[in-house]
């Protein structure tokens, strides 16, 4: 199996609100070896306890810009 295709599920899994199978497919990844990011962690734990609160899914985008404008920089 492939640790990284595991882990880059989870991270699809959880921006389309699968939070579980996102779990799944995390606990996959680092059994195989993977060290995940743990902005995906936390966004999978928040998610998770929303879920559990009656809150919906809440998901997380990985990888914004820093300065707060998603706008593309030439």
């Amino acid at each position: 199996s492939n640790a990284g295709g595991h882990y880059h599920l989870a991270v699809g899994l959880n921006d389309l609100g699968r939070v579980d199978e996102a779990v799944v497919s995390l606990e996959q990844a680092k059994a195989l070896g993977y060290s995940p990011d743990p902005a995906l962690i936390k966004a999978i734990d928040k998610a998770l306890k929303n879920k559990k609160q009656g809150e919906g899914v809440l998901t997380v985008e990985l990888g914004t810009d820093p300065d707060g404008d998603d706008q593309d920089k030439p």
